[in-house]
């Protein structure tokens, strides 16, 4: 009687066990639907360092990747992304290392994550997210020529170092287009002409420089176009209105490219968190000349010239005693 008992005891937990492993099964199968999971493995994609996802290991299309560099990655991005590009995969991820590199030194260290997380979403253009950026179909490689929006790139990471970094710029800038779409462009162009002026510090072949030329001429040459369009619809400042925001940032391309892009680095310690406890004008909400007078000083801070007569000539509204003191005390802070 015990030994009957035993066996059947014996027979029971193996029914038992494999009951669980048989449910624990389903139960995978049916969240990876869902959730995605997956195992990652090394593997070689483009020269980059890869993690493949196959159908094996999780429920995700087998057209996905994710890509590893020292400083951004690619999260289970379309392949299609990078058999677009005429510039290989190994570049492309040295290039989106060095747009987080020069951003953070834009921002003279400050960074809102330590590097940057490339996602895929499929109707968007660009966008940002609280680790990072998204692209989608529109800028890929194939609708450019085959090159890679370099400057979409960049233009996100650059709403993120100074949204994510300062909660001053985000009461200066926020809710309109004017501060946060400038500076994003501002962004997007600083990184450009730091990278092509550190090409072998980044490791990047002439044809990767010829793509990032290819990609920021045409930006730039639309930026000029919205300048020249915002002035001949009579130069209406209005911060409301993504055309005034391109007036400023053409203008801030001029000034970096006439007087040196080093200096953006000072330009943006004037919308540091720390400066803030110096003024009071933003207590109450901060007006359209506000928002002009302090980014007109800022910019005379930074490159040591009084810009006032340039963009008085585009409109932008300038309180000359506001002005005079968001001048002195920016000074101050960034010399202290």
């Amino acid at each position: 009687m015990i030994k009957n008992y035993m066996t059947r005891q014996v027979y029971s937990d193996r029914w038992f066990a494999w009951t669980i492993a048989i449910i624990f099964i389903i139960f995978l199968v049916t969240w990876g639907a869902v959730e995605q999971y997956s195992i990652e493995l090394d593997a070689t994609y483009g020269g980059a360092t890869a993690e493949v996802l196959t159908s094996a290991e999780s429920q995700i299309p087998t057209d996905r990747i994710t890509l590893r560099g020292s400083y951004s990655r690619f999260y289970k991005f379309p392949k299609q992304f990078f058999n677009e590009s005429s510039v290989p995969t190994d570049q492309i991820l040295k290039v989106t290392d060095a747009q987080y590199l020069s951003l953070r030194s834009m921002h003279n260290g400050l960074a809102p994550y330590t590097f940057t997380r490339i996602e895929y979403d499929k109707p968007v253009y660009g966008a940002t997210t609280p680790t990072g950026i998204k692209v989608g179909d529109a800028a890929f490689p194939k609708l450019n020529g085959s090159h890679p929006r370099w400057e979409v790139m960049a233009h996100e990471g650059g709403h993120n170092f100074f949204g994510g970094t300062s909660s001053f710029y985000s009461t200066l800038a926020t809710p309109y287009p004017f501060l946060q779409e400038s500076f994003a462009v501002l962004s997007a162009f600083y990184t450009y002409h730091t990278i092509v002026q550190n090409q072998a510090q980044y490791g990047l072949t002439d044809t990767t420089i010829k793509s990032l030329r290819y990609d920021f001429k045409n930006g730039r040459a639309y930026q000029k176009q919205q300048y020249n369009l915002y002035i001949s619809n009579g130069s209406r400042f209005d911060i409301k209105d993504v055309l005034t925001s391109q007036a400023l940032d053409y203008k801030m391309i001029m000034l970096g490219e006439q007087y040196g892009w080093k200096k953006y680095k000072k330009f943006t310690k004037a919308f540091d968190s720390n400066i803030e406890p110096n003024f009071t004008f933003h207590k109450d909400g901060v007006s359209d000349i506000e928002q002009s007078t302090y980014v007109v000083a800022a910019l005379g801070v930074a490159f040591g010239r009084d810009f006032r007569k340039d963009f008085k000539e585009l409109n932008f509204p300038v309180d000359g005693t506001l002005y005079a003191d968001v001048f002195q005390k920016i000074i101050l802070y960034i010399n202290r």
